[in-house]
């Protein structure tokens, strides 16, 4: 008995993927929850298991094959030791185009990735309306603590600013629930646990895995979880679940030297928050000058369930928490101070 083997959709959404590798070769053996195959969602690198033990007698779709489409037959599995010899139909990779040659360039074939990155940003921009709030934080405060954390703590837990930065942007959604909530047709579902999703740069482009109940965990385990998701991230090697889910998002260019950006909400968040560097500056404050440590913050919404006023209490629960870092330490039980 001959079983088809097609793409699977690996993730909520998914309607193509990249076939990367055969891990199996045409007449080898194959047991039920086998590796077959790796495959490229938009997310990361998953491997495709075999549902049934046989043996692989066909490879219809070849390795390295971009854009296949959820369902397309990519193998034959026999349930027996016949070779099917009239199962010989394969498919070709499409050639990609050649642009005329009238100036010096370098194509890069689009990948599955950067393909589906397109499509949602544009969508993203186009579907909801933006509107951002931007305001200055002092973290001369919170560099004292960290160094001091961190110079008692092992290289595993050894806390980023970025890890301060999202265990503020939870307590900030703990007391303004209203962030901490997606946009639906017929109601604005307002979540009880409070989820950070991170903004990771990988080869293949941005992906934002999540911080589950970042409000309920310290600084040191944010951290301790942040670079494992950032490692796993960059290896392409994240469970699509640990993207999925979270009503905000932090991303972070500070370390380019990037002073302020507005980035583009991901669906179905309701905002996301970003952070640029923390450089010396000027500051007047009780009418004298200063040279203080400023990091700007500038919050996108999404209209349709914040307005400005919502934004602006956001952000200023979130300065608050950076300002004064020692309510972000934690305690013996695991939570954070206030």
């Amino acid at each position: 008995m001959r079983t088809t083997i097609v793409m699977p959709a690996l993730s909520p959404g998914m309607t193509e993927g990249k076939l990367i590798k055969w891990l199996k070769c045409e007449g080898d053996s194959v047991s039920k929850g086998e590796a077959i195959a790796e495959i490229e969602t938009d997310k990361s690198v998953l491997e495709l298991e075999a549902l049934e033990t046989g043996r692989l007698a066909k490879i219809i779709v070849a390795e390295d094959t971009d854009a296949v489409e959820v369902d397309t037959p990519l193998a034959i599995l026999e349930r027996n030791d016949e070779v099917q010899s009239d199962l010989a139909a394969t498919t070709e990779r499409p050639e990609v185009d050649q642009p005329h040659r009238e100036e010096r360039f370098t194509t890069e074939v689009n990948s599955s990735v950067r393909k589906i990155i397109a499509e949602r940003v544009t969508e993203a921009k186009s579907s909801i309306p933006h509107f951002y709030l931007t305001l200055d934080c002092s973290v001369d405060e919170l560099l004292k603590v960290r160094k001091a954390v961190n110079a008692s703590t092992s290289d595993d837990t050894k806390a980023s600013i970025n890890d301060f930065i999202i265990s503020a942007s939870a307590r900030a959604l703990r007391d303004v629930p209203r962030v901490n909530a997606i946009w639906d047709d017929e109601a604005i579902l307002i979540y009880d646990d409070v989820d950070v999703a991170v903004a990771v740069a990988t080869p293949d482009g941005i992906v934002t895995p999540v911080i589950r109940n970042a409000d309920s965990k310290s600084v040191a385990a944010i951290a301790l979880e942040t670079k494992n998701l950032a490692e796993r991230a960059r290896n392409r090697r994240l469970d699509p679940a640990e993207t999925r889910g979270g009503c905000f998002c932090v991303s972070n260019l500070g370390m380019h030297g990037i002073r302020q950006f507005s980035a583009i909400i991901s669906p179905p968040h309701s905002a996301i928050l970003a952070i640029g560097a923390a450089e010396a500056r000027p500051v007047v404050r009780h009418g004298e000058l200063s040279v203080n440590t400023v990091m700007t913050c500038t919050l996108s919404c999404d209209h349709r369930l914040l307005d400005g006023e919502v934004g602006a209490r956001f952000l200023n629960s979130f300065k608050q928490a950076i300002e004064n870092p020692a309510c972000l330490i934690a305690r013996s039980d695991g939570k954070s101070h206030g």
